[in-house]
């Protein structure tokens, strides 16, 4: 007999925003509503894939819409932006984003793989109908990820990505777009053409 996939009930979107606000988890996700569309709108037999978690507020936004997520992020100082060292304050950001799942009532929903590269890659689910991107954003970086990964969404799953394009105020330009371009010309014909775009946050329908 197979396994019956677990699922969940989606929660309110305001809602969660709402108490996240009140618990002062950071977050620079103001596309909040279409994550959470889109992880209400894919396979929820198949667990979400994110990279980059920081403070949780992505993973519990996708949580919310019912969804069973896999959060990958080794929660490295060192590897913070300028912004990332002076909101954390010293704070370990991997507890922060679980005690904010445990308060929200949705830790049974997330689960996070504190590595990278490779390593997170072979903890990681196989298959996956949403895969979002909000990790490094140095487009050696965005396509070394997209390598580990992209490959892993679905026929009709989607990838999202973060900060897609430049906002101007970061040292090194962001490579996200970039990247995607140049995977996307790789692997012509698996994924659609069309690039949504809302605010910073793109995504992409994979094809076969």
């Amino acid at each position: 007999m197979a396994k019956r996939k677990r699922t969940f009930e989606p929660i309110p979107l305001a809602d969660i925003v709402h108490r996240l606000g009140r618990l002062q988890v950071p977050h620079w996700c103001g596309e909040a509503w279409r994550l959470y569309d889109l992880a209400g709108g894919t396979d929820s037999s198949l667990p979400v894939i994110e990279l980059g978690c920081w403070a949780g507020y992505s993973a519990a936004v996708m949580a919310a819409a019912g969804r069973a997520v896999v959060t990958i992020d080794p929660h490295d100082p060192e590897l913070y932006n300028p912004t990332q060292l002076a909101i954390a304050d010293g704070r370990d950001m991997a507890q922060v984003a679980r005690d904010a799942w445990e308060v929200l009532g949705i830790a049974d929903r997330i689960t996070l793989i504190g590595a990278t590269g490779a390593d997170a890659a072979k903890q990681a689910p196989s298959k996956t109908s949403l895969l979002y991107l909000d990790a490094n954003h140095h487009e050696a970086d965005v396509r070394a990820d997209l390598e580990l990964y992209a490959g892993r969404v679905v026929a009709q799953g989607c990838c999202a990505l973060h900060d897609w394009g430049d906002r101007g105020d970061e040292a090194i330009p962001w490579g996200v777009r970039e990247a995607w371009r140049d995977y996307a010309l790789t692997y012509d014909g698996c994924w659609s053409d069309y690039v949504s775009v809302y605010g910073h946050l793109a995504d992409i329908v994979r094809l076969d």
